[in-house]
């Protein structure tokens, strides 16, 4: 399975922006780049309340290299890495990279807000908590576009040569939205006249 896929991938071009499930831990940007991001802003927003600045972001970025190394040792041994395969190198630098991005953008909000400006601490905080749960919106938003492209092409390149398959299932699609629509229509009159559907 592994060998089938490397040669999918020798194949066809790897993207620098993952596309569709193949490429997610292979191409340098996949959806878990977000996730990436919410590490750094929140290792630096976390350290930064018992270093100083510098040492602070120091110790993210030594932590992203850690991080790594655990990711794709320690997890791949136990199963917990996506499809149970080590993240390629361009991968593994861009996960580095988007730790200390996220980490430098926690950084500059620290000089600007709490250095330069003197505001309170929490102020800070809850800023950076609007920001990953930014970053968390878009990791799940790009994880399902990737997701519903990948079975996409999957069912168009199973069905590209039989178009009669093709409409026979996207009738099937429309006559059980149909049906469904129509259970839940006959739910609402019965409900109406407080009679319990369940025990019909």
């Amino acid at each position: 399975m592994e060998k089938v896929r490397e040669n999918n991938l020798k194949e066809d071009k790897i993207p620098m922006v993952a596309h569709n499930l193949i490429h997610v831990g292979i191409a340098g940007i996949d959806f878990y780049t977000f996730g990436h991001i919410i590490m750094g802003v929140a290792g630096f927003t976390i350290l930064v309340t018992f270093l100083n600045t510098p040492s602070a972001f120091s110790f993210v970025q030594l932590g992203a290299l850690f991080w790594d190394l655990f990711e794709n040792l320690v997890l791949l041994k136990l199963g917990f890495k996506f499809e149970g395969r080590r993240d390629s190198p361009i991968n593994s630098l861009f996960d580095i990279l988007f730790i200390d991005i996220g980490a430098s953008i926690s950084f500059i909000l620290y000089v600007i807000l709490i250095e330069d400006i003197q505001l309170q601490e929490n102020f800070f905080i809850v800023i950076n908590l609007i920001l990953a749960a930014i970053f968390y919106i878009l990791f799940f938003v790009t994880k399902k576009k990737i997701i519903d492209k990948t079975i996409k092409e999957k069912y168009d390149e199973m069905f590209k040569e039989d178009e009669e398959v093709r409409e026979n299932i996207y009738l099937a699609q429309i006559y059980s939205d149909l049906f469904q629509e129509k259970v839940e229509n006959v739910k609402k009159k019965i409900k109406s006249k407080s009679i319990d559907y369940d025990l019909l």
